[in-house]
């Protein structure tokens, strides 16, 4: 299932995933959590459709995450944005 994306109704906390199989995912509020800093796949630890206190509580801590929220807008464009870096990726390039 590595190559494939998630709908909204596959998903659960605890579950392993990426980024990309992720990325189809609209208006849903996800964190990844990683075992090591470099790691591609990571443990779906919050999913939620607001930023609440156990959401902001993830950036307190010292393990390294990836928080994902995407919208339709995003699709539409083609096209996602690393807040850091303000770099564009384009979706159509992800498998």
């Amino acid at each position: 299932m590595k190559d494939s994306f998630f709908k909204a109704k596959d998903i659960k906390v605890g579950m392993r995933a990426t980024v990309a199989q992720l990325s189809h995912i609209l208006d849903t509020y996800m964190i990844l959590a990683y075992d090591n800093p470099g790691d591609e796949e990571g443990t779906l630890v919050y999913i939620g459709t607001k930023q609440d206190k156990e959401y902001d509580s993830w950036f307190m801590q010292d393990k390294p995450i990836t928080p994902i929220y995407h919208t339709d807008m995003e699709l539409e464009t083609n096209y996602l944005y690393d807040e850091e870096q303000f770099i564009p990726y384009n979706l159509k390039g992800i498998k």
